[in-house]
């Protein structure tokens, strides 16, 4: 954790995403993401990402089934975190559509991916747009990080 600490304290970056395989915050108990399998791990990279509170953080994680963009509550911030699927994804269908209730602000579970369009001219923002076989799944979504 030692060489994590220093990289991220180091670093002068004010905007950060944070990538990893496999989503990150599950709202799914039998999934595979971080939050559920190594919540001391997750609680602490979160911590560490977000304490400076200048810096503005965006998780980026991918999913076999399914694209997703949701609300990540670590203490007094909320973080978010864009899950993309992949083209040639087992198709999900309505299956984890709500899984994170209120903090989802978009899904797709059709064959997929999302496109990142980030914006740092007055401030850092992300526009996402999901690009579906099934063009009614898709979505398209504007997220100011804080």
């Amino acid at each position: 954790k030692a060489w994590i600490e220093k990289q991220v304290n180091e670093s002068p970056v004010k905007n950060v995403f944070m990538i990893n395989g496999s989503q990150f915050q599950s709202n799914d108990q039998a999934s595979d993401g971080v939050s559920n399998n190594h919540k001391a791990d997750f609680d602490w990279m979160i911590g560490l990402a977000t304490m400076n509170p200048d810096r503005k953080v965006v998780l980026v994680s991918g999913d076999v089934h399914y694209s997703n963009v949701q609300k990540v509550q670590h203490k007094d911030r909320i973080i978010y975190e864009v899950t993309s699927s992949c083209l040639h994804c087992v198709v999900a269908g309505e299956g984890h559509k709500n899984d994170a209730g209120a903090a989802q602000l978009a899904y797709c579970g059709d064959q997929n991916f999302v496109l990142f369009e980030v914006d740092t001219t007055n401030n850092f923002s992300l526009s996402l747009t999901c690009v579906s076989k099934g063009a009614d799944k898709a979505f398209s979504l504007k997220i100011d990080p804080v």
